[in-house]
């Protein structure tokens, strides 16, 4: 068990630094350093007995000399929960400080670990263990939340297997919030709060309120399944002899459309894959769209009654380019009516172009303007999507707390104490601040986000909240252009009852308030018309109420994978004004420690595919070791993405040839469904646009030269007088596009295998040849050709892929 505590200068009895005329603190803090002897340690230590005094006697129940220090009852709580449970394992405690700012405690909690190891074996016997491990402080940069901060609490906190356990006793709000976010993303099941500040003074031998804090949710099913990736957890629950009806049934539809299954797709199938890879928002995102197309028109065919059988289209008349067969249709239509299937197919023309587009171009939902119109016209004709999936939409969830008054509210970082007067609320300076990066990934829209805002209010503060409110919706803060719209319907102002730090409040009300306010935030969350796709939690407001709401947004979160985010201010000074300029931060939580290995396969699955928007999205959720790795993955995309619609396709010829050695090692080891993606990504990067898409700024290819597309039909090649190892480099790369066409979701319906054989067939030598071959010859003669050589591309898409599959090998906050 790891006992997480924040330092604050009660834990050696003296008052705040600002109300503290005599100095206690710092004499204090001197006598514990300077102990020698264990019982000296402890006294200092557990029963606050100081040779200094203060001229006013502390009378906070949590420190008072007469019931001894919060960490003696913090040591006490871990014997008390370890009894709950019946476990005798090693005790550990970690001490949080922070440096700098107007009240460091840095030099506190490093000499409270100092002298914690003296007095170990009495703290030992306090937490009802025969071994104690006392860690080196955590010491933090600042009182602002900041992702340096997380990503330390990450590694001290999420590096523990077992059960954490929070002290809600001193120290600043925006530092519990950090650590109980931290607690809550890597320990989501083995978790708990124990409320020292509620202890009453005298209370003897009374039982510290425990409140667990678990979350029953599995972040696994509700990422993965968010993410359109059934196919994936469905492996991972059939090694763990798990069965979930749902998951089964859609990993099924994904690998019907692969053609992994011996029964025939469905247009349901279709639909479901469709809706996934645009939700997902990943390269060449519409790329079963035309798939969907014929699918529907074939389920349309069969269940019509035709008054004229000869306008119906066999199967055989759909192996063509839909783009050639939809022009056919509406020629025929110009002389005769058609009947409904065909007049639907006929009418289909912007929707292939929809997919042909987003193919050609790889364009993904995170990058294109346009695949906004993709998703809402897929909507429109494929259907809602399945309940478990996460869309992109621009919905944003605030939940914060609101203290009594306005200059109740911590100060900003970087702030005087003049700004109190002038800050403005939370939310108005959220709705005049850019989204991040981070959020806008969440978000996969583009143009303003929607804001709803959950304030959560106790008694004493209700009228501050609904001015707050009031104000917000009054407006007056955007200017020509708002990166935020509000939701006034949806934003509400939630009365919890009475204030949970007023003096005589009891441990049970306290708690009971704690899960009243996370029902009902998580409720609020859940009646959502539109599923928000990022939920944003303030570190404002009394202690309890902001961990309640940090609760309840990691409870939505990991039910339907939606990221949550700690939102701070942090104030600065404007370089050229010299004004104090305050913006707003957002801080992404990781996601539970337990699911990390899973997270690491889902990646590995994402890159065999050159998912690599998504591969990028799922290491942001794991620990810091994997979201150092999250760059690389977006930058390997964006790369491959200005390769594919460049007008100079000889100039990104060292990309170009660096994915191709890629898909060269990795296709023959990954399934069918990947070869599909990534033999696709081959033939979309040496594709140039037609002549009537071509600008005037496009430069025709030379080393990436494609051959004509009959360029093998002649009478040598079809008697077969003609050698595949003999033929130019502009013939080899013409192959690939062949093959591209050949495969599952672009024209065809076969296997790599057979693709590969049907492309080679005119050569006498063409069956002795695989696909990797031929990417790997054609990348040669390219070279011997053209002196075009492979860049860095596919070296760093290994690094990055081998990376991965390192990190699997090591446990959460470790490097390989």
């Amino acid at each position: 068990m790891l006992l997480v505590h924040i330092a604050g200068h009660a834990d050696i009895g003296a008052p705040s630094p600002f109300e503290d005329p005599d100095k206690i603190g710092p004499l204090r803090a001197e006598e514990l350093q300077n102990c020698m002897t264990p019982h000296e340690a402890a006294r200092r230590l557990f029963d606050l007995s100081f040779t200094r005094t203060p001229s006013h006697e502390n009378t906070d129940a949590a420190h008072s000399p007469h019931s001894g220090s919060a960490l003696r009852k913090e040591l006490k709580a871990v014997s008390q929960l370890s009894a709950a449970t019946g476990t005798d394992e090693t005790t550990e405690v970690l001490v949080i400080g922070v440096e700098g700012g107007d009240t460091p405690t840095d030099g506190l909690a490093r000499t409270l670990v100092h002298a914690l190891r003296i007095a170990s074996f009495d703290a030992a016997d306090l937490a009802g263990t025969s071994e104690i491990i006392i860690h080196d402080a955590c010491i933090l940069p600042s009182l602002a939340v900041s992702r340096e901060s997380i990503e330390l609490l990450e590694r001290r906190i999420g590096a523990h297997d077992g059960h954490v356990l929070l002290a809600v006793a001193g120290g600043a709000t925006a530092v519990l919030a950090e650590a109980a976010g931290v607690a809550a993303a890597t320990h989501q099941d083995e978790w708990s709060l124990v409320l020292v500040d509620r202890v009453e003074e005298g209370s003897g031998g009374q039982d510290l309120p425990l409140i667990p804090m678990s979350v029953d949710a599995d972040p696994l099913r509700g990422w993965l399944m968010g993410l359109g990736l059934p196919t994936v957890l469905d492996d991972i629950y059939e090694r763990s002899d798990r069965i979930d009806a749902e998951v089964r049934k859609a990993a099924d539809a994904v690998r019907r459309v692969m053609g992994e299954l011996d029964s025939e797709p469905s247009v349901e199938d279709f639909a479901q894959v469709l809706q996934a890879d645009v939700a997902r928002g990943d390269l060449a995102a519409a790329m079963t769209l035309r798939s969907w197309v014929v699918a529907n028109y074939k389920h349309l065919r069969d269940k019509h009654q035709y008054r004229n059988g000869s306008q119906k289209l066999k199967d055989s008349n759909l192996k063509g380019e839909l783009g050639k067969i939809i022009g056919k249709l509406k020629r025929k239509e110009n002389d005769h009516p058609l009947e409904e299937p065909e007049s639907w197919l006929a009418a289909q023309g912007d929707l292939n172009d929809l997919g042909k587009y987003a193919t050609h171009n790889l364009k993904s939902p995170l990058r294109s303007l346009t695949s906004n119109n993709l998703q809402k016209r897929i909507e429109q004709a494929v259907g809602e999507p399945p309940e478990w999936l996460s869309v992109p939409s621009g919905d944003v969830c605030l939940l914060t707390a609101q203290g009594r008054v306005a200059h109740d509210t911590p100060l900003t970082s970087g702030a005087d104490t003049s700004d109190r007067k002038r800050r403005k609320p939370v939310i108005a300076s959220l709705l005049t601040s850019e989204p991040s990066d981070s959020v806008r990934q969440a978000c996969a829209v583009h143009g303003p986000l929607t804001l709803s805002a959950f304030i959560a209010c106790s008694s004493s503060s209700l009228s501050e909240g609904e001015r707050v409110l009031k104000e917000v919706k009054r407006g007056g803060y955007p200017t020509s252009y708002s990166p935020w719209t509000l939701d006034e319907a949806s934003s509400k102002v939630h009365n919890y009852g009475e204030s949970v730090t007023q003096p005589g409040v009891s441990s049970e009300t306290i708690s009971s308030t704690m899960e009243e306010l996370s029902r009902a935030a998580e409720h609020w969350l859940e009646e959502r018309t539109a599923q928000p796709r990022a939920v944003a939690v303030t570190v404002l407001g009394e202690k309890a109420a902001a961990i309640s709401l940090l609760h309840a947004a990691q409870a939505f979160g990991a039910k339907h994978g939606v990221p949550v985010f700690l939102l701070s201010m942090v104030n600065s000074k404007d370089a050229g004004s010299g004004e104090s300029k305050e913006s707003v931060q957002f801080h992404q939580l990781g996601l539970d420690r337990d699911v990390r290995q899973a997270l690491l396969e889902a990646t590995t699955y994402c890159l065999n595919r050159f998912d690599l928007l998504s591969a990028s999205r799922l290491l942001s959720l794991g620990d810091p070791a994997m979201q150092v790795l999250s760059n690389e993955a977006t930058t390997l995309a964006d790369r491959l993405i200005e390769a594919v619609n460049t007008n100079d396709l000889d100039g990104a010829s060292s990309t170009v040839l660096g994915a191709m050695n890629a898909v060269a090692d990795l296709v023959d080891t990954v399934p069918s469904d990947a070869q599909a993606r990534l033999i696709t990504i081959v033939g979309e990067l040496l594709r140039t646009p037609d002549e009537r898409h071509r600008g005037p700024q496009f430069k025709a290819p030379v080393a990436l030269a494609c051959a004509s597309p009959g360029f093998d039909q002649g009478s040598d090649y079809r008697k077969k007088l003609k050698q595949f190892e003999s033929e130019p480099p502009e013939s080899l790369l013409r192959l690939l596009i062949r093959v591209r066409n050949k495969i599952p979701i672009n024209h065809g319906r076969n296997t790599l295998e057979v693709a590969t054989e049907l492309s080679l067939q005119n050569f006498s030598d063409g069956n002795r040849y695989t696909y990797p071959v031929l990417l790997r010859r054609a990348i040669a003669a390219v070279g011997s050709k053209h002196g075009a050589r492979a860049g860095d591309w596919g070296h760093r898409f290994h690094s990055l892929r081998n990376q991965v599959e390192e990190l699997g090998k090591t446990g959460y906050g470790e490097k390989p």
